[in-house]
């Protein structure tokens, strides 16, 4: 499968930054263990299955996968592709490109897998492009995995997150940070631009040095949210029933499979069986 260059005009994700922090990331914005482990469950048994990879979380990239496994991944960010992806090998390769502007259909894929994809794609419209063409670059008998970021069932109020931070009810900065994008967001058709929600942590009222004595965390911990500064970028998080709704029109949904770490609740992982194409 062949990828148009991502058009410049567009604003660039975060991602291009934040691959210069991506050691210090864990859950919920990567995969837990308990992730990989649900995903290599739902690729188990596949003979020597191609693979797709939107995006190269290097977890999914060096996962278990069936003996014979054939993997390409593609994402527009040259940063995660130099320092976060870990590497071509004969079995594994990866080129940079656009989901969007891929060619779908050129090659049909028994496997095609993602990370935390959907949030950072305008919804619907984006999202459900990006749908229609997993499917039809996706095998009959394949399986699209992924694992999810869905806006709480009842949006927290931005301040509530702070109390909790304070209030030392929250384990991790990631954790915060994803809870924070989600409570600033009015509803997923309009999404939250990342750089606000820098901007609400940057004027927040509260002693930095004090948290990370208090907390423990490590002292980059907090320049982690930086990659968002001024960012026009925005993320989109559709609720559980959004997201259902948007892949039923050409999916049929396996159990999801849900972590026991921080807002694990809000990440399950889901494979899609394809309906058959008329």
């Amino acid at each position: 499968m062949t990828a148009r260059p991502a058009m410049p005009s567009q604003p660039q994700l975060h991602w291009s930054d934040a691959a210069f922090h991506w050691d210090r990331y864990g859950p919920p914005l990567r995969p837990a263990p308990e992730d990989i482990r649900a995903m290599e469950a739902l690729v188990r048994g596949m003979p020597a299955p191609r693979v797709l990879m939107l995006g190269v979380t290097p977890e999914i990239a060096t996962m278990g996968w069936p003996a014979g496994t054939r993997l390409h991944a593609v994402d527009r960010s040259r940063p995660m592709l130099e320092r976060v992806w870990p590497g071509d090998l004969a079995h594994r390769s990866s080129e940079r490109g656009d989901w969007l502007e891929l060619r779908w259909g050129e090659v049909r894929y028994d496997v095609i897998i993602g990370d935390g994809i959907f949030p950072l794609l305008a919804y619907p419209g984006e999202c459900r492009a990006l749908v229609a063409g997993i499917r039809r670059g996706l095998a009959d008998g394949g399986i699209f995995v992924t694992r999810h970021f869905l806006q709480a069932p009842r949006r927290e109020a931005p301040a509530a997150v702070f109390a909790d931070l304070l209030g030392k009810r929250i384990g991790s900065f990631d954790a915060f940070k994803m809870r924070l994008a989600m409570a600033m967001q009015d509803d997923a058709a309009t999404g939250v631009r990342v750089g606000d929600v820098f901007a609400a942590w940057e004027d927040a009222p509260l002693d930095r040095g004090a948290l990370l004595a208090a907390t423990g965390w490590p002292s980059g911990t907090l320049e982690t949210i930086r990659p968002w500064a001024g960012k026009d970028a925005r993320l989109a998080f559709a609720s559980e029933e959004e997201m259902a709704s948007l892949m039923g029109e050409v999916f049929d949904a396996l159990p999801p499979r849900v972590g026991r770490y921080e807002l694990a609740e809000r990440c399950p992982v889901v494979g899609y069986r394809p309906r058959p194409q008329g």
